[in-house]
């Protein structure tokens, strides 16, 4: 994890997704983390530079469940739908709100955005971004809703029908803006969740994303 490479990316050529840096994972309810907290003034600068130096395809994505999700089988009731826990916290929502940006609001009832407009958004992206275009993907959690959204990309992009029609699209995850929650054993009954080694987890799933040609680097810097 400690030596892997920084990237410096043309703005112009490149979309960038925020996933989940909602209030339900950063300061309110059963799945808030300090880890995740910790994400968003890196992840707001990091989109400030994006628009600074050109960036233009912003997508922010956010957990809204309905009050009967299956997923709280899973996990305790998080996000719902039409509260602020469902809702991108201020500092990286005005970073999306700068001048140049067009920016795009996915709300997804699942782990995933696939279905939820992702793809749809994804391709109209590329279209427009030309050649040696990119996509970064930044948020929570690594092992999960991010690593959702960038596998779906990845996985989509490999398609040979996709690839034919577009061409070539890199994912790539910046190590410094990805994060996951830990919820150690002795607190787990009181979540309701299994528990959740959050650096084990973080590890084990940015190598999942790198054995599938995601690019996991250290940094995205902007050019």
């Amino acid at each position: 994890m400690s030596t892997r490479p920084a990237a410096t990316l043309g703005a112009a050529r490149t979309a960038v997704i925020v996933v989940d840096l909602v209030h339900g994972f950063v300061d309110e309810g059963p799945l808030a983390s300090p880890r995740i907290a910790a994400l968003v003034p890196t992840v707001a600068r990091g989109l400030e530079d994006f628009a600074s130096a050109g960036g233009r395809w912003l997508c922010l994505v956010e957990d809204a469940h309905p009050g009967d999700s299956p997923e709280f089988a899973a996990f305790p009731p998080h996000c719902l739908a039409d509260t602020r826990a469902s809702r991108t916290v201020g500092a990286v929502a005005a970073a999306a709100r700068r001048p140049g940006l067009d920016t795009t609001w996915i709300r997804k009832a699942t782990l995933t955005p696939r279905d939820a407009g992702l793809l749809d958004w994804a391709r109209a992206a590329c279209e427009a971004l030309g050649p040696d275009r990119a996509i970064v993907v930044a948020g929570d959690a690594t092992d999960l809703c991010l690593y959702q959204t960038a596998m779906a990309l990845r996985l989509w992009a490999n398609q040979p029908s996709v690839a034919r029609s577009l061409g070539a699209l890199r994912v790539v995850v910046g190590l410094d803006g990805a994060e996951t929650f830990d919820l150690p054993v002795r607190t787990v009954g009181a979540a309701g969740a299994l528990p959740h080694d959050g650096d084990l987890h973080h590890a084990l799933f940015a190598h999942h994303l790198a054995l599938n040609a995601v690019e996991v680097v250290a940094h995205v810097g902007w050019s």
